[in-house]
């Protein structure tokens, strides 16, 4: 123990009570039990495309994880079009301008039937080449990455926490985020335990972190300097740690400094991080393996656009992982 953590002892980043010190875990983790109890782990079956957990009784006719959504074709930039104009004005026609009350609206009382049958009309509006199979929120979109995988919902403690790192600036915080995370990482798990298994975050194979290279999605330097980190790039040094796997924390640059996406429409999120993203000119990135890395998954639109931007540079396969996805509301 070093002789800070004598003179001011670290404290849960939830309730703030002071954490013994014989609790090295709940040290690292910077989380009492009690906080740590309180986060709600997703759970399959989820969506294999954004991760979102889901009714027991869609299973079926969700895709495994491996499958993905549709890819997009080598001329990507033409793409994006097709994920703001057209994917997402299907979907808010749909389900209404947010991301909860889609879920809200679509899954009450929904069985996998009722599902299927809620799509009958809108399916025959979204040529086949843009259909994807996936959840409601994900439904008739192209994305540039192949699947999300996130292991809590944002929702209640976990939610807290986060807004309390990105606007007090708790640094210790995310780094205790970090190692909770990598500790929820199994890489000696068997090849399709990620579809129907405990751990959720293992994206495709056994080894999904094998050659694969972290980036987190960048903030723009004037609001890094603002805060003095950026959490994705916390959060990716964690997993980087206990994977072995390598991290680029500048692979991608964020030459735009845009509003906040908090309170945005699908569409308007989409529509603000358009173009904002570039990958830095030292890297070559042909063929590269790619695991996109994020703090919150909530419609995917700056997820969506770094991978576009990837995939214009010539990467290979791309995947996401997050922290945490935003649910459906449950009241």
């Amino acid at each position: 123990m070093s002789l800070l953590d004598w003179i001011y002892p670290p404290k849960c980043m939830a309730c703030r009570q002071i954490l013994p010190i014989q609790k090295k875990e709940w040290r690292r983790f910077r989380l009492c039990a009690d906080c740590h109890a309180l986060f709600e782990k997703i759970k399959s079956p989820v969506c294999g495309i954004c991760g979102s957990p889901l009714p027991d009784d869609m299973e079926d006719i969700i895709p495994s994880a491996a499958s993905g959504g549709d890819s997009f074709t080598d001329n990507a930039a033409s793409e994006r079009d097709t994920f703001t104009d057209i994917s997402i004005d299907a979907f808010t026609d749909t389900f209404g301008d947010t991301f909860n009350n889609a879920f809200t609206d679509t899954f009450d009382d929904t069985s996998a039937d009722a599902f299927a049958d809620a799509f009958t009309n809108t399916a025959a509006d979204i040529s086949a080449d843009t259909a994807v199979h996936g959840c409601p929120a994900c439904f008739g979109r192209r994305f540039a990455f192949e699947s999300n995988r996130s292991v809590f919902a944002y929702d209640g403690v976990l939610r807290d926490i986060i807004l309390d790192i990105k606007f007090h600036n708790r640094k210790q915080s995310a780094i205790g985020l970090g190692e909770l995370w990598a500790s929820t990482l199994d890489t000696d798990e068997p090849a399709g335990s990620n579809v129907n298994g405990s751990n959720p975050a293992i994206i495709s194979s056994a080894s999904p972190f094998q050659n694969a290279i972290l980036v987190p999605v960048p903030m723009h330097p004037r609001k890094a300097r603002a805060r003095g980190f950026n959490q994705a790039e916390i959060l990716a040094a964690a997993l980087a740690k206990k994977t072995g796997a390598e991290m680029k924390a500048d692979l991608l640059k964020r030459v735009v400094n845009t509003p906040p996406q908090s309170g945005l429409t699908p569409k308007s999120r989409a529509e603000n991080v358009r173009g904002v993203f570039k990958v830095n000119g030292k890297y070559k990135i042909n063929g590269a393996k790619i695991i996109l890395i994020d703090d919150i998954f909530t419609t995917g639109a700056s997820l969506n656009e770094c991978a576009l931007i990837l995939a214009e540079g010539g990467a290979g396969k791309i995947t996401c992982m997050t922290l945490s996805i935003a649910v459906k509301d449950k009241t």
